[in-house]
């Protein structure tokens, strides 16, 4: 996988009918950004690969990484790989887990706005919700009671309210119906071959 420059993001990319200052307030909490991996502490080896208009990120979780979990299960520690997957046809980003020695740990899928694409990458905003696809066949939402409070509060906008309601409904019928995420994701699995000492 290639190395790829880190995307920035441009309110001005962005058409969501709302204000400039709540939309810059939004994209500092809820920014998604290809690239944006490589500048975390936690993680290396940060690599990106175009498959055409499929643009594919993975990174490993440092030997130092905090462990990280989803109710009682891990998704992310030492060693821990990521896939990021920007769907441009989907309008939709998914990341999928694994673990240390390369089992599947699960599929993310936060609920976003559509993506935009410039020369270096995609950006989207993500709208709190999120789905989490466990390897036997779960579903579980995420961060529902953050969403009702910032749906509730005015932070998140009606309009990008009802933007996430109807995405969050698609993905779920979609899910359910095994028409998402694509068979890419889906059936992507990772050998993990680790140095002998």
């Amino acid at each position: 996988m290639a190395q790829s420059q880190q995307n920035t993001l441009e309110p001005d990319r962005f058409d969501l009918g709302i204000p400039r200052e709540q939309l810059v307030a939004l994209m500092e909490k809820q920014a998604i950004v290809s690239g944006a991996w490589r500048e975390q502490d936690a993680m290396e080896d940060y690599r990106s690969e175009w498959l055409s208009e499929l643009l594919v990120e993975r990174v490993t979780w440092s030997e130092d990484a905090p462990a990280a979990f989803i109710g009682e299960n891990q998704v992310a520690g030492p060693g821990y790989i990521w896939f990021r997957f920007w769907l441009a046809n989907e309008h939709q980003v998914v990341e999928k887990y694994f673990s240390d020695s390369g089992e599947n740990v699960g599929i993310h899928i936060p609920v976003c706005t559509r993506l935009v694409r410039d020369h270096q990458g995609y950006s989207t905003l993500g709208l709190i919700l999120g789905l989490f696809l466990w390897p036997q066949g779960r579903l579980d939402v995420l961060h529902e009671e953050d969403f009702d409070q910032s749906a509730a509060s005015g932070e998140l906008p009606r309009s990008l309210v009802e933007v996430a309601e109807r995405s969050f409904r698609y993905l779920t019928a979609a899910i359910a119906r095994k028409r998402f995420p694509p068979a890419l994701v889906r059936n992507f699995e990772l050998n993990v071959r680790r140095r002998q000492p």
